[in-house]
């Protein structure tokens, strides 16, 4: 449905959504990346400067998310989870869209995706696969063998 065919009532016409058990998500304006997509890359762009920055890791940032929002990854678990090679891929058209050297990906994305290490789908990215460590018991809460994280990463 076109953001200029929208009508008050619109979500009550878009019964293929409601008949596969979908909520109709109506986009009101065109924009690049939509309104959820700008809203993750918001969370994105930031969990990775922090990150590339030094003030905190992917482990630690995606603990916190985790906790504080009771989700079952961060947003590094989540960007393994969409491959890294998607990610930096996303990022660089936004840079191509802007000329912000902001929207380029971060090094730590650059770094990761030239070595091969695409998330998920090369079973290394932020974490390991098949078993990543925020789904193993006491990753969370930092408790042994993850006590000492400061010290590793």
């Amino acid at each position: 449905m076109e953001p200029e065919d929208f009508r008050p009532n619109e979500a009550s016409r878009c019964p293929l959504a409601r008949t596969i058990r979908m909520v109709p998500i109506i986009t009101r304006k065109e924009m690049m990346g939509y309104s959820l997509n700008r809203i993750w890359r918001a969370v994105k762009r930031e969990s990775l400067y922090v990150a590339d920055q030094g003030g905190g890791t992917p482990h630690d940032i995606d603990r916190a998310w985790m906790l504080i929002f009771g989700t079952p990854w961060g947003p590094f678990g989540l960007m393994d989870r969409i491959g890294l090679d998607t990610i930096q891929a996303v990022e660089f058209r936004y840079y191509d869209a802007s000329g912000d050297e902001r929207d380029k990906p971060p090094k730590i994305v650059r770094d990761l995706v030239k070595e091969g290490h695409l998330g998920e789908k090369t079973g290394k990215g932020f974490y390991t696969y098949p078993n990543p460590e925020y789904s193993l018991p006491g990753w969370l809460e930092k408790l042994p063998p993850w006590e000492d994280d400061l010290e590793k990463e």
